[in-house]
């Protein structure tokens, strides 16, 4: 990247959803909003309007830096993605962070006279995610996801090994909990202009663009299967449902193996207002669309071992991407493995086509195409 050229920083690996305009180490503007759940619908949006008012064209970033947590599953794939696609489209460097590295350099005082820090955020049911820092930006504890005594425990257990340290706290997640950690705690959460400078500045470690989940959902999943069916679903033969837990996290590990998602990112998935579970009669076969504004993205897909090689793939396609048009979405947006033919066939024939290849993406250290299906095409 030149140095005239820009970074665009992104964070939402908290209820938070955050961007900013950074050229070195001077933010020219953010775009910040407290909105819980609401990641997707605020984040394109929120970048749009941050470089038009700075009168940047997109075309003039030269970095985007994302935060990939840790954080809850629903947040962090939307920052991910967008930020995914948006270096690909525009020539960008795309550039991973540990979303708490931020509250290191935010928390630039804790380091005085030989602190070392504990910092934070909350990952609620009385849990927090955590990273142990040195020096700004240097990690050497974490991420991890534990209790607040546990953490508290760690921290002092590593501190109590360091000459003359003295133990430190920032972030929501410890001021959260004062009976713990104490009164007066900073409650600082990761900022994505500080990521960017800090990327910008080599103060913080690169890391690959894939999402930190650390914990199991805080979701509550009902013991039933709830219908919500529409005219688009039962016109391409499927049914929009929300299946049991059990039902959902045994077919995924039938279909998808090593790379099958965890029982907790199962919950928030089947939980989120902002998802659509379509099932084939009989469990044949399940995809799930994430709703997330202008682009939709087909997060999972796969038909039964025994209900294979008879249009079933193409059927489920079909109906995820009439469920993302008819919510006003102009791309699908899916992963797919490099070694996938088939189904890199499939996707193609839908008119796919090749955004970027994550590397080492999957489990088993297989490599992924990203795609994009233009929504103005039939399947």
């Amino acid at each position: 990247m030149t140095a005239t050229r820009w970074t665009l920083g992104i964070d939402t690996s908290t209820p938070d959803t955050s961007a900013a305009l950074v050229r070195g180490d001077q933010v020219l503007g953010t775009f910040r909003y407290a909105g819980g759940t609401s990641h997707g619908e605020v984040l394109a949006p929120g970048i749009e309007g941050l470089l038009a008012d700075a009168g940047v064209p997109a075309a003039e970033v030269g970095r985007v830096v994302v935060g990939v947590g840790p954080g809850p599953f629903t947040g962090l794939r939307v920052g991910v993605v967008t930020a995914t696609v948006l270096a690909h489209s525009i020539g960008a460097e795309l550039v991973g962070v540990c979303s708490l590295d931020a509250l290191s350099l935010l928390a630039g005082d804790a380091f005085a006279g030989g602190g070392w820090l504990l910092a934070g955020t909350d990952a609620r049911r009385r849990e927090i995610y955590v990273a142990g820092y040195d020096r700004p930006g240097r990690r050497t504890f974490g991420p991890e996801v534990l209790s607040p005594a546990e953490a508290r425990q760690r921290a002092e257990g590593i501190v109590s090994a360091l000459d003359g340290r003295t133990l430190r706290f920032a972030g929501a997640g410890p001021a959260a909990v004062p009976d713990v950690f104490g009164e007066g705690v900073p409650a600082l959460t990761p900022d994505a202009a500080r990521l960017a400078v800090g990327v910008n500045s080599d103060l913080l470690a690169r890391l690959p663009v894939h999402p930190l989940y650390l914990r199991q959902a805080d979701a509550v999943v009902s013991a039933g299967a709830k219908r919500v069916l529409t005219p688009v679903q039962a016109a391409q033969g499927t049914r929009a449902v929300t299946p049991d837990l059990e039902t959902a996290v045994a077919f995924d590990r039938e279909t998808f193996g090593a790379n099958a998602w965890s029982e907790g990112v199962w919950a928030e998935t089947l939980a989120s207002p902002h998802r659509r579970v379509l099932v084939l009669d009989g469990m044949a076969g399940m995809a799930v669309v994430a709703l997330t504004g202008t682009d939709a993205e087909l997060e999972r897909i796969a038909v039964r071992p025994d209900a294979r090689r008879a249009g079933r793939g193409r059927q489920l396609l079909a109906a995820a991407m009439a469920e993302a048009r008819s919510a006003g979405a102009g791309r699908l947006l899916l992963e797919v493995s490099t070694g996938n033919a088939a189904a890199l066939a499939l996707y193609r024939s839908a008119g796919g086509h090749e955004l970027t290849i994550r590397t080492g993406y999957y489990a088993d250290g297989g490599d992924a195409a990203v795609l994009a299906i233009d929504l103005g095409r039939s399947a």
